[in-house]
């Protein structure tokens, strides 16, 4: 009897070491999923940067697009107006 009482002795100190192993996969996967969650909340705000500049850019294009219309001459290199001053600036990147 006592080598069958050894062999489950044996065996349930194996099935409560791949409990706590689960319990520690259980625990990583929360961890993991945490921070999936985060890097998820990251990856929209920089998205909705990315949008905003992107936004900006056009704005300010369809603006400058706008003043050369209103005065052409800017393009033929009148004095005082240059070519930069049409360009949007670049979006701020809030770091």
């Amino acid at each position: 009897m006592a080598p069958i009482e050894e062999e489950i002795g044996a065996l349930d100190q194996e099935i409560g070491d791949k409990f706590a192993s689960i319990e520690g996969l259980y625990q990583q996967q929360e961890d993991l999923a945490g921070q999936l969650e985060d890097l998820e909340a990251q990856v929209r705000e920089l998205d909705q940067e990315a949008e905003f500049g992107l936004l900006s850019v056009i704005s300010g294009a369809i603006d400058n697009a706008e003043k050369l219309e209103q005065n052409p001459a800017s393009m033929a290199g009148a004095a005082g107006v240059s070519l930069t001053d049409f360009l949007p600036a670049p979006p701020s990147r809030g770091e």
